[in-house]
């Protein structure tokens, strides 16, 4: 599955409302509000989505490996 994200919808929604930021159709003020965020995490989240597009958006541990689940149990 190279090349492609796997987004939920909270990630699909906030790609879709820092595209209106973009597109100067919402301030950031009023990103902020409709994700649900403070306005400090908007300037965050819009800052890494110019960075890194949707990608950007995804949680950092997002297919990162636990450490501890896959050993065995010693008795």
């Amino acid at each position: 599955m190279a090349g492609k994200l796997l987004m939920g919808q909270k990630e699909l929604i906030r790609a879709k409302v820092m595209e209106q930021v973009i597109q100067k159709e919402l301030s950031l003020k009023e990103a902020a509000l409709k994700i649900k965020v403070s306005y400090r995490q908007a300037k965050r989240i819009y800052r890494r989505y110019l960075q890194e597009g949707d990608r950007g958006l995804l949680h950092r541990n997002q297919g990162a490996v636990k450490v501890g689940f896959n050993f065995p149990v010693l008795v």
